[in-house]
């Protein structure tokens, strides 16, 4: 057999006659690495192995509930860096979220689509025809009682009472 670069260093070292297939050499990073990948695939695949994993690390967690306080206090240089990759997490998560809302992306027309029919109504509550139209538009944009979408409708008015 000839010699293979390692998938984890990537340093030159003999594969074992017995695993055809090796791709890591024995170094103990490596072996970490190579186990780590194969865990994280299996995870990924197998719905029952990761259900699995989860209870045992929620059980490992309630045995030792106190493990992290002790961590974070025998290791104060720990604590900055994991707020700060926190913060990170949180970031990515938010903007994520953001880009998932219904609500965030903008109606081009806040007038339906399809086929419409106006009729424009006075202030008392009478239809103004074509020929009136116009002036009582302008009278009502200079008392400002359009809000967004009264300006569109006043648009489509305009353009109803030219034909």
């Amino acid at each position: 057999m000839e010699k293979r670069r390692c998938a984890g260093c990537g340093k030159a070292f003999w594969p074992r006659p017995q695993v055809p297939e090796q791709k890591y050499c024995g170094e103990p990073e490596c072996r970490r690495s190579r186990r780590r990948s194969w865990q994280q695939a299996k995870r990924r695949k197998d719905a029952d192995y990761r259900d699995n994993q989860a209870r045992a690390h929620r059980a490992w967690a309630e045995e030792n509930s106190a493990h992290w306080q002790v961590y974070r206090c025998g290791h104060p240089e720990y604590v900055p860096a994991n707020c700060e990759k926190q913060h990170q997490r949180d970031r990515r998560r938010c903007a994520a979220k953001v880009l998932a809302k219904m609500d965030s992306s903008k109606l081009l027309s806040a007038v339906p689509s399809g086929t419409l029919s106006l009729l424009l109504v006075g202030v008392e509550g009478r239809a103004v025809g074509k020929g009136a139209a116009q002036p009582f538009v302008k009278e009502q944009e200079q008392e400002g009682n359009f809000d967004a979408l009264g300006r569109e409708a006043v648009g489509i008015a305009r353009s109803v009472a030219l034909q």
